[in-house]
């Protein structure tokens, strides 16, 4: 009866064993390394889509980054009039667009311009008959 008495401890790379639990730490830092190179990718490819952009459009890069700030309150989006078309008493804020604010309660939807915010648009039933639940929250979506 043969006994093999060095099996499992020689592999094809000499003396060195490993199992998954070492090589754990290594998948983690090579996915942290990919990732940070990806998301510096991002910031060049986005630096770069903005030269250009400032170079056809001829506008200053700055202000292409800069957040605008409007002064815009609750208190003059729903006013009563916005507050009595909006029925239901959960309502929630989706920005549209840069400049366009949409105020809900499930079942209509009251328009707003950011920039000054005056009232645009009222549309009653805007999701259909049975209207949609805002507890949990609701969002635009671009198509």
């Amino acid at each position: 009866m043969s006994h093999n008495s060095d099996v499992g401890q020689h592999t094809a790379w000499g003396c060195l064993q490993v199992c998954v639990p070492d090589l754990h730490r290594v998948f983690m830092y090579a996915v942290r390394a990919v990732t940070g190179m990806g998301l510096l990718v991002d910031n060049w490819a986005n630096i770069a889509h903005m030269l250009v952009l400032s170079f056809f459009l001829d506008r200053d890069t700055d202000s292409m980054q800069s957040c605008k700030v409007s002064d815009l309150s609750m208190v003059t989006l729903l006013n009563d009039d916005v507050r009595g078309f909006l029925a239901k008493s959960e309502t929630r804020i989706i920005p549209v667009s840069e400049s366009l604010l949409a105020i809900t309660d499930g079942s209509g939807v009251v328009y707003f311009d950011t920039r000054n915010g005056k009232e645009l648009l009222r549309t009653s039933n805007a999701f259909g008959m049975r209207g949609v639940d805002v507890k949990f929250g609701v969002s635009s979506i671009d198509f």
